[in-house]
């Protein structure tokens, strides 16, 4: 038996033992999203044994890893290569693959290359029974069935615990500019929108304190010509807001005024409710910080078939919809996955 397997075993067997226990269980990597978790009360069942890169094919543009390799790691031996993950995960300096995988929080890349779950091609996972299993494949052109792998990107660890991923990679792009325009928010969201519909190579548009920040990535003739079109002042992409966005760390979030979280349509109008705003992904993240009560405006939230979370959430709130039938779906497949509640 090799270590893996060893590893795998004991595993399998803590969640055999929670389940005999009434314990609850939570896997975690390098606990980088611990500010979530509102309760110790549980069983942490590590990932970080599992750290290695199984396989890497740069012409397939498929790498399959353990759930615990760090995905600045990746990303390290993706770079000698030409190539990147695709996706731009929460806090991914400390963040491990299953964990960004689990949480599926993506940054400003989002709208324009992919959630984390577009990237999923497969994964293998011990369930509420301490069984192996394995669901997707190693090749992007897979269509056997329905894809379940997809269904652990945003299930934070609640269908089980993920032992290895095998992800979509992405060339990496040959020059990445920042351009910067003072405007006020009304202009601000015409632009990204007009962007957006457009060829522009976007790769980011944020509003943050009444400057519009424009991240492109491509061939470093056309991002110039791009950035010649828009006009404003371009700086380079580490003087942006991108990777503060990304991690949530901006002083926006920086406040003892509620933050709220807001999922709308890219093309709804600026909502005129007070407070301060910094609006990401083209215009469908709004932030708002705002002592107004929620009561007093979320109903006009969800007339636009928007979706509010208080931040930073809880695990409970962020699995939880809002909607009956979506949440009843997600009780059935946690069922499921693990029949007797070991995962919290």
């Amino acid at each position: 038996m090799s270590e893996r397997e060893a590893d795998q075993d004991a595993l399998a067997a803590r969640i055999l033992e929670a389940a005999q226990s009434n314990a609850k269980c939570v896997p975690v990597g390098t606990n980088s999203k611990g500010q979530f978790e509102t309760s110790d009360d549980y069983w942490r069942l590590s990932t970080l044994a599992f750290n290695e890169v199984l396989s890497y094919e740069p012409t397939e543009l498929v790498l399959t890893a353990g759930a615990g390799a760090r995905l600045r790691d990746l990303n390290a031996r993706l770079a000698s290569q030409g190539q990147m993950l695709g996706f731009e995960a929460f806090n991914g300096e400390h963040a491990t693959l299953g964990g960004a995988v689990a949480c599926g929080i993506a940054g400003p890349a989002r709208p324009y290359r992919g959630a984390i779950r577009d990237f999923v091609l497969g994964c293998q996972v011990l369930n509420g029974r301490g069984e192996r299993l394995n669901f997707g494949g190693q090749v992007i052109k897979n269509v056997a069935g329905y894809d379940v792998s997809r269904l652990f990107a945003g299930s934070w660890g609640t269908l089980g615990v993920m032992l290895q991923v095998s992800v979509r990679v992405l060339p990496r792009p040959e020059c990445e500019i920042g351009v910067a325009l003072e405007c006020g928010v009304d202009d601000a969201l015409k632009r990204m929108g007009e962007l957006g519909r457009s060829a522009c190579p976007l790769s980011g548009a944020a509003f943050v304190d009444g400057v519009l920040h424009l991240r492109l990535a491509g061939f470093a003739s056309a991002m110039e010509a791009a950035a010649k079109r828009i006009g404003g002042s371009e700086i380079g992409v580490e003087n942006g807001p991108w990777q503060s966005l990304t991690d949530a760390r901006h002083d926006f979030f920086v406040s003892e005024t509620p933050i709220y979280r807001l999922s709308l349509p890219s093309a709804l109008p600026h909502l005129d409710i007070p407070g301060r705003w910094l609006i990401d992904w083209g215009g469908a993240l709004r932030w708002l910080a705002t002592e107004v009560p929620v009561s007093e405006w979320l109903p006009s939230v969800i007339k636009t078939g928007g979706r509010m979370l208080v931040w930073p959430p809880t695990r409970a709130n962020w699995l939880r919809s809002g909607d009956a039938v979506i949440d009843g779906l997600q009780a059935r497949i946690r069922k499921a996955f693990d029949p007797n509640g070991v995962f919290l």
